[in-house]
């Protein structure tokens, strides 16, 4: 598997991971006042979360009371 590949991999093994946990709420803002979320995907948070999740196995993930 060549570099890019494996990027590739990595990326989609994280987004999986996310929305594992948060559905198809990933990625989005809250708003306090509709008290919806918003429907466009927040870049901030797909940043953070990207980066938080990266550490922890699928397994982790799957049992969601560990994390």
């Amino acid at each position: 598997m060549n570099m890019f590949e494996n990027l590739r991999k990595k990326f989609n093994d994280v987004i999986n991971k996310t929305y594992l946990v948060f559905g198809d709420k990933a990625f989005r803002r809250y708003d306090n006042k509709s008290k919806n979320f918003e429907h466009m995907v927040n870049r901030a948070i797909l940043d953070f979360i990207l980066i938080g999740f990266e550490c922890y196995s699928i397994e982790k993930i799957e049992n969601k009371k560990k994390i």
